[in-house]
């Protein structure tokens, strides 16, 4: 018989734990009831953020168990900072008789954006790598990494919607895991990843990177990789309207090979990557609700006609129950938004324009339910309906300023610039030196 410490289990394993798991959890309130694919995260975030390093098909006892710390020290923190909004005599941020999924009162958007600038430091001043950027960062670099932290938990946009628990605790565990990422990766513990620590980090999160080109429907470019993952670090951005700057990266190696010498991946250079992914995760979820719409209206709306709630916490082919599920919808609603989406069938489809324009009515239908969702004291927090129609976000504006990465400033070389003196010094990269 094994020894508990040589138990593993795989990716599909994971999940289908967790599913045994999940309604448990969501009715003793410490599962978040709005996604059902945590298994999955909890594989790939143990193989991926622990200091095992291991990194291959199966999840072991000690990647688990330093996973599972790291969850409960970043959920133990978030609990307090929660706290400290709801017991501040001074605050408004408590919005009155509205909880969110978890059973915690939401917050005010504004008032932690403000609350943060003034203690996100303080909370997580245990964290090495971070404690050290911030204490140095200046008051911009502070505000463009608090909008980079909102975008990695809340589906890539920057939204007025009230803040609820379980993106406190999206935003904790990811500076848990960018601070594992430079324990592991920065070997001279000098604040930089560079060159070979570049190298060895790449090789560790491939998989990952991989994982994700496979979800985003490039998986039969999955060579391309390497140079993404490059990319990523040194644009900020997922290459979604540039490919042509991209493809120069994929169809040139020695670009990817200068990159890899010659950059200097900083705690904020890293962290953007998590705000690119999740920008890019939400775009995506928000194409597979528009194409859910256009194939499967009809028979959603159909199975609307039933007389009773289907129960959706059984994973059944039930289109509703599909639909619950995509918008992340938690199963205590499920009757509620039900019987709206029934009486609201005609607002969002109307016939004629549905028979005309299916395009363009389900684009207006989704514009609809993200006000609608966003503005519903349930809806809000007990849904995820992405929102379609964001402000300029901080995001948005680093993205918009990254030319001044690559062909530089006034003061600071850009990557170009930087290239050209490389090829000087071909002749020492490739002999190897420094």
């Amino acid at each position: 018989k094994p020894h508990v410490l040589e138990y593993s289990v795989k990716k599909d394993e994971t999940q289908a734990i967790y599913d045994l798991l999940r309604i448990l959890g969501v009715e003793m309130g410490f599962v978040d009831a709005r996604v059902d694919d945590t298994g999955i995260k909890f594989f790939l975030e143990g193989n991926t953020f622990t200091t095992q390093l291991n990194n291959n098909s199966n999840l072991d006892f000690y990647e688990s168990y330093e996973l599972l710390s790291t969850i409960f020290s970043s959920g133990m923190l978030s609990e307090n900072i929660h706290k400290a909004f709801v017991e501040s005599e001074s605050s408004d941020c408590v919005i009155e008789n509205q909880l969110d999924v978890l059973g915690f009162p939401v917050l005010r958007a504004y008032c932690v954006r403000e609350h943060f600038k003034q203690n996100f430091g303080t909370y997580f001043s245990q964290l090495e790598t971070f404690n050290s950027y911030w204490q140095n960062a200046s008051e911009l670099d502070r505000e463009k990494l608090l909008g980079v932290i909102e975008m990695a938990s809340r589906g890539g946009v920057i939204s007025d919607k009230p803040f609820d628990m379980g993106e406190i605790r999206v935003m904790s565990g990811t500076l848990y895991y960018l601070e594992s990422a430079f324990f592991n990766f920065d070997s001279d513990r000098n604040g930089l990843i560079t060159n070979q620590e570049t190298r060895t980090a790449e090789l560790h999160f491939r998989p990952l990177i991989e994982d994700y080109m496979v979800n985003l429907g490039y998986g039969d470019n999955l060579d391309w990789a390497q140079s993404l993952f490059i990319y990523l670090l040194v644009r900020g951005a997922v290459p979604e309207t540039n490919w042509q700057q991209f493809l120069y990266f994929v169809q040139t190696d020695i670009d990817t090979e200068i990159m890899f010498r010659f950059q200097r991946f900083s705690y904020d250079k890293v962290l953007r990557v998590f705000g690119a992914l999740a920008y890019t995760t939400g775009n995506a979820h928000r194409n597979r609700i528009e194409n859910f719409l256009l194939t499967q209206k009809d028979d959603l709306f159909d199975n609307l006609s039933a007389e009773e709630v289907p129960d959706c916490r059984v994973k059944e082919n039930i289109p509703f129950c599909q639909w619950a599920r995509l918008i992340y919808c938690n199963e205590t609603v499920n009757e509620e938004l039900f019987d709206w989406m029934k009486n609201a069938q005609l607002l969002l489809f109307p016939f004629e324009a549905w028979e005309n324009n299916p395009e363009t009515t389900v684009r207006n239908a989704m514009i609809n339910m993200s006000s609608i969702f966003r503005g519903n004291a349930v809806y809000s927090t007990q849904c995820s309906f992405p929102e379609l129609e964001p402000t300029k976000t901080w995001y948005q504006w680093a993205a918009d300023g990254l030319d001044n990465t690559w062909n530089g400033t006034e003061t600071e070389k850009g990557v170009w610039e930087s290239l050209e003196e490389g090829w000087n010094n071909l002749s020492d990269f490739f002999n190897g030196e420094d």
